[in-house]
């Protein structure tokens, strides 16, 4: 069972239900066949993937839109048997019923494709090889049944997935206004959405600008609601000097990782503007942002 805010997915044979969390129960808001015994499920950008087996030709990894609860709709399915389903980015991982792991493309999840997998031997006769998987800092971690075993798979660079995020440098300026030749330091912030939380972010990883500018303050990211839409946005300061950001430049992007590991990159349009002027202006917004700590 997975919690999506205040609901709870969860699988059952084949079928999957959505309910609301209640003090006095659990209610059914919504459910859709998925026509096969389903065992996992992983839930990302309002689509859910759910990893089930059949005797009978069935479709084993089934993707449905999940984005109105009351109405669960299948959108895309794909061959590999699974137990399990991690998603990662636009990449999902299945634990194979009866062989090891299975790596998926779902950015377009109405047409999975599989990319390529890893054999997991059994480490006792008659267990089955793989009963879950995690991802975590660019390794699936995959345990056999039964306790029989236990596995730490790496599919290389060519597997790791990036995941578009949205930014605002300078946060409550449209203009963004920067002067390279600054000494001080630049806000930006990491904008939340329903379908992004923010705290899947290594704010260790963040860089900001062509010079790849590390947070300036130790305080930083810290987490704010910058734009009103109710998400956890995050907000960190960049040395002005550090971020490489030269004459002309129009756009800036920041990157970073995710704590699974998934490569995360989002840019915003800026002007540059040298001399005392640019200046003023950006020490007048930043102080409206809030000076950094």
């Amino acid at each position: 069972m997975r919690l999506i805010g205040l609901r709870a997915l969860l699988t059952l044979t084949a079928a999957l239900q959505l309910f609301p969390l209640a003090a006095a129960g659990l209610v059914t808001v919504g459910s859709i066949r998925t026509g096969s015994t389903s065992w996992g499920v992983a839930v990302a950008h309002g689509i859910a993937y759910v990893a089930g087996s059949c005797r009978d030709f069935c479709p084993y990894l089934s993707v449905f839109d999940v984005s109105d609860p009351a109405a669960p709709v299948r959108i895309g399915s794909l061959g590999p048997r699974g137990v399990a389903v991690e998603v990662v980015g636009n990449l999902a991982y299945i634990a194979g019923e009866t062989s090891g792991l299975y790596v998926i493309d779902v950015s377009d999840p109405t047409a999975p494709v599989e990319l390529g997998g890893a054999a997991v031997a059994q480490v006792r006769p008659n267990a089955m090889p793989t009963s879950d998987v995690a991802v975590a800092g660019g390794l699936a971690y995959v345990p056999d049944a039964f306790g029989a075993g236990f596995h730490v798979i790496d599919f290389g660079p060519e597997y790791v997935s990036t995941i578009a995020i949205e930014i605002d440098i300078k946060p409550g300026s449209d203009a963004n206004t920067v002067n390279p030749a600054s000494r001080g330091v630049l806000p930006v912030a990491l904008l939340g959405a329903h379908d992004f939380d923010v705290a899947d972010v290594d704010a260790a990883t963040l860089r900001f600008g062509p010079g790849a500018a590390a947070l300036a303050h130790r305080e930083d990211p810290h987490p704010v609601d910058l734009n009103g839409d109710g998400f956890p946005d995050l907000l960190g300061h960049f040395r002005s000097e550090e971020t490489g950001i030269a004459a002309g430049d129009t756009q800036a992007c920041l990157r970073g990782e995710t704590h699974a590991g998934a490569h995360l990159e989002g840019c915003d349009a800026l002007r540059s503007v040298p001399g005392a002027g640019g200046a003023a202006l950006f020490g007048a917004e930043t102080a409206a942002v809030g000076s950094p700590r």
